[in-house]
């Protein structure tokens, strides 16, 4: 089998998943975007620490994912949960999580901060946002999504056809201007 092939049996799979998460509503959402979200901070993660010789553990910077996925997730549809207690959570794990890489005395404690915050930011609070797009019932979030993966697969198949100048080739080696 192809690598196209496989792409787009397992874009195809993931699609009937989202779905199908999105018409049984937020909680199954936000149980299928769960290992998605750690999964993206675990690639993030080995990414910034490529050519690091000595990359920190995956244990904290997941945990801290984890906790603030869930704590911003669950204030988007769970009564009694408010953004305020989410964002008390949040502020908690992260200062666990800081307090952690400042006792180990690391090799580069700053870098660390800096790609743990980037995981919460960029990774975490993104995907704990997106099952609070079902509020108003599946359109909007399974709008989002399709606009999403229509544009992904258009860069894709625009890369496949005429990418010849690369991007940013130490971090994505395949990446081109064009796609």
């Amino acid at each position: 089998m192809g690598e196209l092939a496989k792409r787009a049996l397992t874009g195809a799979a993931y699609v009937a998943l989202t779905l199908g998460a999105a018409m049984a509503g937020p909680v199954t959402t936000t149980l299928l975007f769960l290992p998605v979200c750690l999964l993206a901070a675990r690639e993030f993660h080995s990414l910034a620490w490529r050519n690091a010789g000595n990359a920190p553990s995956l244990a904290i910077p997941l945990f801290a994912a984890a906790m603030t996925y869930l704590a911003v997730a669950l204030s988007g549809f769970m009564v009694g949960w408010t953004p305020a207690m989410a964002l008390v959570v949040v502020m908690a794990v992260f200062l666990i999580a800081v307090t952690d890489i400042l006792a180990r005395s690391g090799p580069d404690p700053a870098k660390e901060l800096g790609i743990l915050l980037s995981t919460l930011v960029y990774i975490a609070l993104p995907f704990a946002l997106a099952p609070s797009f079902l509020g108003d019932g599946p359109r909007l979030f399974i709008g989002f999504r399709l606009l999403l993966w229509t544009t992904e697969t258009g860069a894709y198949l625009a890369w496949r056809a005429f990418g010849r100048t690369k991007l940013m080739p130490r971090i994505s080696p395949k990446k081109t201007v064009e796609g």
